[in-house]
Order: C-alpha cells, then sequence, then structure tokens
C-alpha cells in the first residue's frame, strides 16, 4: 500500500532542504587565497593545535608549490569573534587521480570504484569528468584536516558556513575554470552527528577506506615495552623483520641533506605513490625541503641505504599529542627483501613513543600490514558533490554503491582476540 505520510514527510523535508540552501549561513565569511592573507590570532584561536591545519605546515605546502594545486581558506566569524575555520585545495585532475596506475589483477578496490563512478558521470554530461577539483582537506593527508570549529559553536550551523564557503568558492574559481567536483573528505565517527548535515546541501556520504591508528600506550617509554605487549608470534616476526633489514642503513638526515637529496627522495616516493589506489595529490620535489625549513625537529626523515644506494625513505612529522607516518618512498626491486616498508613502519612507532605522542596516525594504505603493528582501524566518511545539478543527480545511485576496501584485521598485542585463518 502507498504510503502517503511517509511521501508528504519526505516532501517537506526535502522542502525544508532546498528552503536551508538559500538561505545565508549565520556567520560572516572570510575568503583568502593564502594562509598569510588571514590573521595569524583569528585562524589560530579556531584551529588550536590541529598540526595539518597549523600555519607553520599550511605555509610550508604554499611554498612547495605542489604541482597543478591551488590553496583556499574560510574564515568563519561571529561578529569579530573567529568561529569555524575551513583550509581547501584545488587541484587540476579529475577523479580519475584515484587508483593505481600499475597494472593489477585483483578485485576491484575502492579507488577503481571511485573512478568509475567519474568516468560514467562524465560519459553522460559529455564533459570528459571536468578535471578541476576542489577539496575541503588535505590531499596528502589522511584524516579530519581541512575544518575546525571553536568550543560552544554550533556544528550544525557551522557546516551550514562550510557548505556556503564551498559555494561561493566554486563559484569564484569559474575564473580559473570551472570546478567539475567538490570533495569534504574524512570526518571520523563522532563528526558524524554532525557532519551528516551536509547531506542537506546536496552532498552524497560514502565511507572510505579507514584511517590506520596506533594508540600509544603510556606505559611504553621504550620500544622495547612496545614489543614486549606483543604476543610470543609477533615478537618473532619483529626479529625477523629486523635480521632482514640488518644489510641495510638507516640514517636521520639534516635539512642540508633533505636540500640536496630532494630529487632523490622524490623518486624514491613516487614509486609508491603511483600505486596508491586512493591518489588525490602529487606533493612535488620542493614539498620535503619547505617541510624541512619550516618544521625542524617537528619533522622526522629517514634515509635506508643498501651497498651505497639508496633504497628507501620515510617522512614522519607531528608535535604534541598527534605524531604522523606521512610518507614512505620504496625502491620495490630491493625494498621487499630487505624489508625496508617494515623497518620504516616499527621507526615510524618508535618515533612516536620517544616523542610521547599519544597517537601515531598511519594512513589509509597497507591496512592489513599496518594492523600487524598495532595499527586499529577509525572509520571515515567523505562526502562528493557534484558542480552540475544534472550530474549531482546521476551521482547519487553511483556514490551509494561504494563501500571501503575489504580486508582482514591483525593484532600482534597479547590480549588481541585470536585471528582469522582465512579471509
Amino acid at each position: 500500500m502507498f504510503d502517503l505520510d511517509g511521501y508528504l514527510a519526505k516532501l517537506g523535508s526535502a522542502a525544508d532542504d532546498l528552503a536551508l540552501r538559500h538561505r545565508p549561513c549565520p556567520f560572516g565569511l572570510a575568503l583568502a587565497d593564502s594562509i598569510d592573507h588571514l590573521r595569524d590570532a583569528d585562524w589560530d584561536a579556531v584551529v588550536g593545535d590541529r598540526f595539518f591545519m597549523g600555519r607553520d605546515y599550511l605555509r610550508a605546502i604554499e611554498r612547495a608549490k605542489p604541482p597543478r594545486m591551488g590553496f583556499r581558506y574560510a574564515l568563519g566569524y561571529d561578529g569579530r569573534t573567529p568561529v569555524a575555520a575551513a583550509a581547501f585545495q584545488v587541484l587540476d585532475i579529475g577523479l580519475d587521480a584515484f587508483g593505481s596506475r600499475a597494472p593489477i589483477a585483483k578485485p576491484q578496490t575502492f579507488g577503481q570504484a571511485l573512478r568509475q563512478v567519474r568516468n560514467k558521470v562524465g560519459e553522460a554530461l559529455g564533459d570528459g569528468g571536468a578535471p578541476r577539483l576542489l577539496i575541503n582537506g588535505n590531499g596528502l593527508v589522511t584524516g579530519e584536516h581541512g575544518f575546525a570549529i571553536a568550543p560552544g559553536v554550533d556544528p550544525r550551523a557551522a557546516m551550514h558556513g562550510l557548505a556556503e564557503a564551498t559555494y561561493r568558492i566554486r563559484r569564484a574559481e569559474k575564473l580559473h575554470g570551472a570546478v567539475g567536483s567538490v570533495l569534504v573528505k574524512d570526518f571520523g565517527t563522532t563528526a558524524r552527528s554532525f557532519s551528516d548535515e551536509l547531506v542537506r546541501f546536496g552532498y552524497h556520504a560514502f565511507e572510505v577506506d579507514p584511517n590506520m591508528v596506533v594508540e600509544i600506550d603510556p606505559a611504553w617509554r621504550s620500544f622495547d615495552d612496545y614489543l614486549g605487549a606483543f604476543s610470543a608470534k609477533y615478537r618473532r616476526k619483529a626479529k625477523d623483520a629486523g635480521k632482514r633489514a640488518k644489510a641495510l642503513v638507516c640514517e636521520r638526515l639534516d635539512r642540508a641533506t633533505i636540500e640536496r637529496e630532494a630529487a632523490s627522495l622524490y623518486a624514491l616516493y613516487l614509486e609508491v605513490h603511483d600505486k596508491a589506489h586512493f591518489r588525490l595529490a602529487n606533493p612535488g620535489a620542493d614539498y620535503f625541503p619547505a617541510l624541512a625549513e619550516a618544521l625542524g625537529d617537528d619533522l622526522v626523515v629517514r634515509r635506508w641505504t643498501l651497498d651505497g644506494t639508496a633504497v628507501g625513505c620515510s617522512i614522519a612529522l607531528g608535535r604534541g599529542t598527534h605524531f604522523e607516518a606521512h610518507m614512505v618512498g620504496l625502491d620495490y626491486r630491493v625494498s621487499n627483501d630487505q624489508g625496508v616498508y617494515t623497518s620504516a613502519l616499527y621507526d615510524f612507532v618508535a618515533d612516536a613513543i620517544q616523542r610521547r605522542a599519544q597517537v601515531l596516525g598511519m594512513g589509509r594504505t597497507a591496512l592489513e600490514i599496518k594492523s600487524s603493528i598495532g595499527a586499529v582501524p577509525r572509520p571515515m566518511t567523505c562526502y562528493l558533490r557534484h558542480g552540475n545539478p544534472v550530474g549531482n543527480r546521476l551521482i547519487a545511485p553511483l556514490v551509494a554503491q561504494l563501500t571501503p576496501t575489504p580486508w582482514t584485521p591483525r593484532s600482534p598485542f597479547k590480549d588481541a582476540p585470536e585471528e582469522p585463518t582465512s579471509k
């Protein structure tokens, strides 16, 4: 039987959403093309200690000028009081940036599925995918690094402000070339209580692969304490990994070496970048020296050599309670045999412990391997909106089919439940 009451309720809800979209947000908005165009104190008052929204990091990435990437910012005000901050990137790429460039013969990944969404909508509209993408967040980092709300501010009102700021930026970008799609990225489970407000503004929510995070136990005063929490099976694996890496020479690079070796570090990074299935942006070779100049001891860059030849590198950064395993570069011809990647993962943990961090962020790649060294998944939700109203309707049923990549969680710790023997 036809549910008239339900139908009328949906119509009423749709009408309310339409009215909301045409109503200005309750805050004043200041938009800028550089973090230096905004008042430092106002930005800091909202962002606090969030490293990847901090001015030091944002100035470094602006200085690096990643290929085909621009920057936009927004500050929301209640009167003269800053209440919300948003960091955006404009990328001159299409959503075909999702999916590995390397040939594979495996089941479809999340990134490949999202690429199909873009292709189907582009074919239907005859626009070739509208190659400019506006991101609220950071295309180089997994996590909630695009939007901050001051304490005491109504988060739903703040999301209205984010939607309006995004709309204004998208409209202004017509001077540089139309934005094809908008991606608001990486809200955690807690934020879902208010981030879904974006759906009322025509955005489509979808889950992405989780952010893997190692929660640093305060009892771990050293790397040996961390290994001591492992089961016997995983302690043996850690020792075996150490034996495999015995021929490697690992060194932490100072700023002068990072600047001198930027091209070779970048070449190692690109080998990993081109294999990634959720790849939004390329930082460019100048990113590494720019970080070294801006961040000082907040940056840790390591390089592994074998018989004098560089075969791997890693980049970690952060301060305070949060430390981030940011990037890895590998020479795949030798790195698997020598255990470079595993060595990098363990070194990330050792650095986080040494710095007394509470959380080590590890990103959304190599989920099972990272879980085997103690990382746990934190679900992430993104929101996608096509710039064309017709395209936005077409994209809805396709986005609804997107699901995170299946994987098998592991845990190295003594008190972990018994692991499955097969997928």
